[in-house]
């Protein structure tokens, strides 16, 4: 029988197999308040583009339910609730027809959301954990946050 060196060569050595190491976790860096307030902008327009077409849905059925009240009560309901709403709005105007009015919303909720989220970790700079203790320092920073928000939008 030929040697483990004949079979593998004398010129190839072989390497013993190692247990990986460990995985320790690592926090990321912390984000700077301009970094943040993009993803605050960004993140308030995916979640208005999210939730427009029920915004739609919602304003139109209280809108047919004001007017039907307006008139007397005769008023036929153009939708009888949220998915024959949403049906009627897709059959006659499109996907579209979910984000009429979306550029209102684009106008102010990107800015106001950068706003809040700016507010947000400056406060929690300015009020640190270490003073008033985490519950104060998260109610004090998001009302400063709401505060920004407001003069936005």
């Amino acid at each position: 029988h030929p040697s483990p060196q004949e079979v593998m060569g004398e010129h190839e050595q072989t390497t013993p197999v190692l247990a990986p190491a460990a995985s320790v976790a690592v926090a990321p860096a912390p984000m700077s308040i301009p970094a943040l307030m993009v993803a605050g902008g960004l993140s308030g327009f995916t979640s208005r583009f999210a939730t427009h077409p029920f915004d739609t849905i919602k304003t139109r059925m209280q809108v047919q339910g004001a007017m039907g009240q307006r008139v007397g009560g005769n008023h036929a309901a153009a939708y009888r609730g949220v998915l024959d709403g949403a049906a009627k709005i897709l059959k006659v105007e499109g996907p579209a027809g979910f984000y009429r009015g979306f550029g209102a919303v684009l106008t102010g909720v990107p800015f106001a959301s950068a706003a809040y989220f700016g507010g947000y970790e400056s406060a929690k700079l300015l009020v640190p954990e270490s003073l008033l203790g985490p519950t104060a320092t998260y109610v004090v920073s998001g009302m400063v946050a709401q505060m920004f928000a407001g003069i936005v939008y």
